[in-house]
């Protein structure tokens, strides 16, 4: 992939069910009246707003989560939200695996010409949504 990448490795956007969804960090999130909310998946925009303030392994597991929730919506699987989050840390916690792994699972090693920031790959050099073809 040749996306950039926005504050601590985060993608500028993801392509999810053939639609490109930005991924925004904002100051506020819609509805943040409760401190503990954290992101926001907006079906309209089908854009992801992630707050600005947030450490880069919060910011891992809110990204994951909105796009557990961009899916839920997409796919109309009407899962329930705690099910969301469930989803939401597994998915951040095997990214994070992926990105600190030298090599891929078959034993081979990521390819040189992958796109990467440094905040978000580990040691391997390929972020985790490298690993997933176009």
């Amino acid at each position: 992939m040749k996306d950039e990448f926005t504050n601590e490795g985060l993608p500028v956007h993801i392509n999810l069910g053939g639609h490109l969804v930005p991924i925004q960090r904002v100051d506020e999130v819609p509805g943040d009246d409760d401190e503990h909310v954290f992101g926001h998946y907006d079906p309209k925009t089908m854009s992801i707003q992630i707050r600005k303030d947030l450490s880069p392994a919060m910011s891992g597991e809110v990204f994951w989560h909105e796009v557990v929730e961009a899916i839920n919506d997409m796919y109309e699987l009407k899962l329930a939200h705690n099910k969301i989050q469930t989803l939401g840390v597994a998915l951040h916690q095997v990214s994070q695996c992926l990105s600190t792994t030298s090599e891929t699972p078959s034993g081979s090693s990521p390819s040189a010409s992958t796109s990467t920031s440094p905040e978000s790959t580990g040691s391997s050099g390929v972020a985790p949504w490298d690993l997933v073809p176009d």
